[in-house]
């Protein structure tokens, strides 16, 4: 490492190994106090633009990326290879030459774990989960014990729908990190995911019995019990995610969550002040992020008030910050602008408008990048199944809707959550049935809808081929958990990530 102060060097690492355990906050304390004590160590400044990333400090992230980057000229090559990646992958919104830096780096340092789990995390941010895999096999193969590999590791399998390996690799995680609240909170969301709600509660309470302020956990809960249509425990465990945060930046996710479920119970009205209030805190701590993100969901809000002209303008805003922040994915943020539109144009009821915007999307499709080619395509033909049904092509409603493909469950994380669920009922199919006078085939679609089919729905779409594969609930009574999709314009992967991608 490029630093003459040993001191600086021991706070570097003590940083570090509290990153790996997902204890944000104590590294960037002691990241603060490494670079305070060597400003021109650029590694360090790495993982501190990291740590502030995981707290939503962006304004300080960036701070810290810049930095690093005018060091990293004076560190050797291996730092500022990973500087080079990084900085390529947040700053300059260019996934290609983060791919392009990490593949020298490993070419140059093959015996270099975290470069071989730097870019398992990269395939996994593009949904190429057995180039992951086999990424983070490279890692551990290294460093048996590396258990920041092995957690994501397990995370993979279970998205290939390899789940005996995936609990293989969490009972390791945990193995090689005794006392740690990570791998029992890994533990429980797989437990979530596969539908065992109470042992999912149970783990999740081990989590923070080992580490109160170990908030995340918080997170995990409160949707377990809205899955379990528990409301008042899911808002007091949202409660207790906005007290354990340790900054009022890392609250902020507990803000956003909760006006979300209370968007979800029909408080819209209360929802939409509690937004308006998070918009101002995020402007006025130049968090655009966070600003556009309430634009993303108010856009819904007013599409169901029947707000119409006030629901494409917030649209509008979201889609103007990704357009600016994110040209990598110019193509998906494009067709996700004409999904927008098309679902304000149906809620509307302009049946040859949203006509056209489904027009704009199908061409688009075959550009969108491989991280939100799943999202994209549920999104298109959810829309074109709503808009058959609205013109009146009943059968062919059904035809389109018995053969999509739905996205996989959501992360555990309040983008993830939101996104995943949005919009809340996907409920075309049942519909459709329920017009052609096919009671009993409705009923059985909100029953499936309604259910968490542990055998079968998996984390990704890895199963073999089926008329439909059922998946979790998302329905009247329990529209939360219809699947995982990436925060939209800004692929997610569960590199353990706090509240929003960093």
């Amino acid at each position: 490492l490029t630093t003459n102060s040993m001191d600086a060097y021991n706070y570097f690492l003590r940083g570090r190994d509290d990153y790996e355990k997902f204890f944000y906050q104590d590294a960037q304390k002691f990241l603060k106090k490494a670079v305070e004590l060597d400003p021109s160590f650029a590694v360090a400044y790495l993982y501190l633009a990291w740590a502030n990333g995981h707290l939503l400090e962006y304004k300080a992230r960036e701070g810290a990326y810049e930095i690093a980057k005018k060091y990293s000229q004076e560190a050797n090559e291996k730092e500022r290879l990973y500087i080079e990646a990084s900085y390529a992958s947040v700053i300059e919104r260019n996934p290609g030459k983060r791919f392009r830096i990490l593949s020298e780096l490993i070419e140059k340092y093959p015996e270099e774990k975290y470069a071989h789990s730097e870019l398992g995390f990269y395939y996994e941010g593009q949904e190429q989960y057995p180039e992951a895999i086999e990424a983070l096999n490279k890692a551990i193969a290294l460093d048996p014990n590396f258990g920041f590999a092995i957690n994501q590791l397990a995370y993979d399998y279970a998205q290939i729908g390899d789940f005996k390996k995936a609990v293989e690799h969490f009972e390791r995680y945990a193995s090689v990190n005794p006392g740690l609240p990570n791998p029992v909170d890994s533990i429980a969301e797989m437990n979530l995911r596969l539908g065992k709600l109470d042992e999912a509660i149970a783990k999740y309470k081990e989590a923070l019995a080992i580490k109160p302020d170990f908030y995340s956990s918080c997170e995990g809960l409160a949707y377990s019990f809205a899955l379990k249509e528990d409301y008042p425990e899911t808002m007091n465990w949202v409660g207790q995610f906005i007290e354990r945060a340790p900054s009022p930046s890392a609250k902020w996710g507990g803000y956003w969550l909760k006006a979300y479920f209370d968007y979800f119970l029909g408080r819209w009205s209360q929802s939409l002040a509690e937004y308006f209030a998070i918009k101002k805190q995020a402007e006025k701590a130049e968090f655009t992020y966070g600003g556009a993100t309430v634009d993303w969901i108010t856009g819904y809000i007013y599409s169901d008030l029947g707000q119409f002209d006030l629901a494409r303008r917030s649209f509008q805003g979201w889609i103007d910050y990704n357009f600016k922040q994110n040209p990598a994915v110019k193509t998906f943020i494009t067709a996700q602008d004409s999904f927008q539109r098309g679902w304000v144009d149906l809620k509307q009821g302009r049946i040859d408008d949203a006509k056209a915007r489904l027009a704009e999307i199908e061409p688009l499709l075959p550009g969108v990048d491989s991280a939100n080619i799943k999202d994209m395509t549920f999104r298109y033909e959810l829309l074109k199944a709503e808009f058959l049904l609205a013109e009146g092509s009943i059968d062919k409603a059904i035809a389109l809707a018995e053969k999509i493909v739905p996205i996989d469950p959501p992360l555990m994380n309040t983008a993830s959550l939101a996104v995943t669920n949005q919009p809340f009922l996907k409920d075309v199919l049942a519909r459709a049935y329920w017009k052609k006078g096919e009671l009993d085939k409705a009923i059985s679609e909100y029953k499936r809808l309604m259910t968490i089919d542990c055998i079968t729905t998996g984390w990704a779409g890895s199963m073999k081929k089926k008329a439909r594969r059922p998946r979790p609930g998302s329905s009247i009574k329990n529209s939360l958990n219809s699947g995982r999709t990436p925060t939209p314009a800004i692929p997610m992967s569960r590199t353990p990530r706090s509240a929003w991608p960093p």
